[in-house]
């Protein structure tokens, strides 16, 4: 979920995460960066991903906890 300053919220959803899927073994970790254009100065995500376990098709969840959203102008 993504909200704006403008009182605005967008839902966004889809597979994989960047156009990927990665598989994760055990102790192996997954980086990568994205943007998103937001109307008015700030703005918040938060969200969730989805998993499954190869092995047993066990699904679980992993809550991503809000997060601020500035533009480098306002940080002055």
């Amino acid at each position: 979920m993504i909200f704006d300053s403008d009182k605005k919220t967008y839902i966004v959803e889809g597979e994989g995460v960047i156009g990927q899927k990665p598989i994760l073994h055990p102790g192996e970790s997954f980086e990568y960066s994205s943007g998103v254009g937001i109307s008015g100065f700030a703005g918040a995500m938060k969200g969730i991903y989805f998993f499954e376990k190869i092995d047993d098709q066990t699904k679980f969840t992993a809550e991503i906890p809000l997060f601020q959203l500035t533009t480098d102008f306002s940080l002055n």
